[in-house]
């Protein structure tokens, strides 16, 4: 990986890269270069800073009009982002990402009262959220996923359309299974691809028996997700391998599946489709809540007892 300075205060003299991109080449290597702007940590304005982002894509531009059209050929693609998967942790923060978090909170709920009863937070009005009432709760880790990878979109656009970009995503060491499962979910990073811990995240060939059913991206609220932490952690108990395919990879990736685990109140009316021709093809379904009303389901629970 050759990495590139990107930053703010970087003059964008490349030479060295384009050397060392030459020695690559000349060993028989294709290219993935590495282009540091500073994402996310050390940026220092909030995203929707119009100079900034400007500076930013300038240095991407500065990619394509130099290094891409004499190494386009040797390229294997180029890491946009490196850092933390869980981006809570490093994005930077005003006034409007707080109106976009109330805003963000108010369309999975619909309604205060919905978000008292799955969260425990009691506000009279979405508008008087703060993040100190959310900072450590998995929903600002998700907004912040979807605020973070909306950026790199903007910034992505302005890259060609032919070249391959890649995020290098960390794992924290402490952070549970399902909000990891739910910060890897391959459907929010269409325009990317995944550098999970290092090494490269291919789509999963679900060689195990059994996998737990991801609900949509889109489906944020708790309850949406009532119990696959608890499944995940039962299954790791009793060392049962599994898999994590996301609802809308469903009919491509139940290949060998003998076992999907579902939540009832995660499930879109294209997944009960899905589900069905996954119970059609002989599989069974393993419901976490009240039955879906499948051909071959039984609750999870029950299930796990027989193990």
């Amino acid at each position: 990986m050759i990495t590139l300075d990107g930053r703010l205060q970087s003059n964008l003299d490349w030479k060295a890269a384009r050397e060392e991109a030459l020695e690559v080449i000349a060993q028989g290597n294709t290219i993935l270069w590495n282009i540091d702007l500073g994402l996310f940590r050390d940026l220092k304005h909030p995203l929707s800073h119009q100079s900034q982002y400007l500076s930013l894509t300038l240095s991407l531009k500065h990619f394509t009009e130099t290094l891409w059209p004499e190494f386009q050929g040797q390229t294997r693609g180029l890491c946009l982002y490196t850092g933390n998967l869980d981006f809570s942790r490093d994005l930077p923060w005003n006034n409007e990402h707080l109106d976009n978090l109330q805003g963000w909170l108010e369309e999975c709920f619909g309604d205060v009262s919905q978000l008292e009863e799955e969260t425990g937070i009691a506000v009279g009005d979405f508008k008087a959220i703060k993040t100190e009432l959310l900072h450590d709760h998995f929903l600002f880790s998700l907004f912040c996923r979807d605020a973070a990878v909306d950026y790199l979109c903007l910034l992505a656009a302005s890259l060609p359309d032919g070249l391959p970009i890649y995020l290098n995503l960390a794992t924290p060491k402490k952070i549970n299974l399902w909000l990891e499962a739910n910060l890897r979910n391959p459907d929010c990073y269409d325009r990317f691809q995944l550098l999970l811990d290092g090494g490269e995240a291919k789509t999963p060939r679900l060689k195990p028996s059994i996998a737990i059913c991801l609900p949509s991206h889109q489906m944020r609220r708790p309850s949406q997700h009532d119990g696959i932490q608890e499944a995940m952690l039962a299954l790791n108990e009793r060392n049962v391998s599994f898999g994590v395919t996301p609802e809308s990879r469903l009919t491509t990736e139940w290949d060998g599946l003998d076992y999907l685990i579902v939540t009832s109140k995660g499930v879109s009316f294209q997944g009960r489709r899905k589900l069905q021709g996954f119970c059609a093809a002989g599989g069974t379904v393993l419901t976490l809540g009240e039955p879906i009303g499948l051909e071959h389901e039984f609750a999870f629970g029950q299930w796990l007892s027989t193990r």
